[in-house]
């Protein structure tokens, strides 16, 4: 346990107003709270003697709705809806929907104050580490289960007001490349039409036409591969450069040639692609942030090797893996 610092007084405070800690044992008994919960409850208030850190004596403090945002978008895109905690919003929009009355000395602002700590170690666990679930060893992944200091990194949320939340998530840059493709998959299953397209012959290619292209065409465009909507059934440069992007994307050979096998690739239903990416973002949780310093990063089903120098890209190279019987293991080292 975190020995409480004492040394804290209403004249070197952060927020100048203070609770009982008897006050959150009676909360906390009341929860059904994990005993590591509890425990990094306890540890938080203890190292900061019992001060609010979501409420000053004028009321919730800003940084309070730039969580409450962050942990409803994570909700939302990841689909992690037991995340969700009723009686937490229930509290946060009594407190910001204007109407309240506020009184520091109210349960709500206490109950509020404490579920919004309780909700913030929650949502690290889950959005930063990963699913409890996940057997490393089963899975051959020879690398560290991420740790993370949940307190330290409330405390750094505290200190900087809130202020670019972004910079403090402990998460792997390829996590947020997925999840911006993710949101987009979200949009186009929700305004579009993901029809089947069959083939009316062996292959498409540059200078080609058919009624079929249009609709590849919108398909690329839909996934961002094309940059701009084209209407036509001519096989246009530009949709040799889309294909080439959507190869690129799923390792194919960049010969810009439509095949059946590539039409295979582009009629998978987007329910399948986006339960795909939500499982790899979650893979990317247990991996470690990438590192500012000089460091290899291998993408093993791309077959490249990427070269980072003092954490920016500098380039790539084709490597070798292993085979189906022997497979390439994941792993982290020096």
């Amino acid at each position: 346990m975190t020995p409480r610092d004492t040394s804290i007084k209403l004249e070197t405070s952060y927020s100048e107003i203070f609770f009982d800690s008897t006050q959150m044992e009676r909360f906390i008994s009341k929860q059904q709270f994990h005993d590591s919960l509890k425990k990094r409850m306890r540890n938080f208030y203890n190292g900061r003697n019992y001060q609010f850190a979501w409420f000053f004596r004028e009321g919730l403090a800003d940084y309070a709705f730039s969580f409450h945002d962050a942990y409803n978008d994570y909700i939302n895109y990841s689909q992690d809806t037991a995340l969700k905690n009723p009686s937490l919003e229930q509290l946060y929009d009594s407190l910001s929907n204007g109407n309240f009355n506020y009184n520091i000395n109210d349960s709500i602002v206490l109950n509020a104050e404490l579920l919004l700590t309780a909700q913030f170690f929650r949502y690290t666990r889950r959005a930063y580490q990963g699913s409890s679930q996940l057997d490393a060893q089963e899975l051959d992944w020879f690398i560290p289960r991420k740790k993370i200091d949940a307190s330290a990194l409330l405390d750094s949320v505290l200190s900087r007001k809130g202020k670019n939340l972004k910079e403090l998530e402990p998460v792997n840059r390829q996590y947020d490349l997925l999840k911006n493709y993710l949101l987009k998959y979200y949009e186009i299953e929700k305004n579009s039409s993901w029809s089947f397209i069959k083939a009316d012959k062996k292959n498409y290619k540059l200078n080609d036409s058919s009624t079929l292209i249009p609709i590849i065409k919108k398909r690329l465009f839909l996934t961002g591969d094309l940059i701009k909507e084209d209407t036509t059934a001519f096989f246009t440069k530009e949709l040799e450069k889309g294909v080439k992007s959507f190869e690129k994307r799923y390792g194919f050979k960049e010969d810009g040639i439509i095949t059946a096998t590539l039409l295979n690739e582009m009629n998978r239903p987007i329910e399948e692609r986006v339960q795909q990416i939500l499982i790899n973002m979650e893979r990317i949780r247990w991996v470690p942030a990438e590192p500012s310093t000089d460091y290899l990063l291998v993408n093993i089903p791309e077959f490249r090797l990427h070269v980072y120098d003092k954490g920016q890209y500098s380039w790539s190279t084709n490597v070798v893996v292993g085979t189906t019987a022997n497979n390439t293991v994941i792993f982290t080292g020096n």
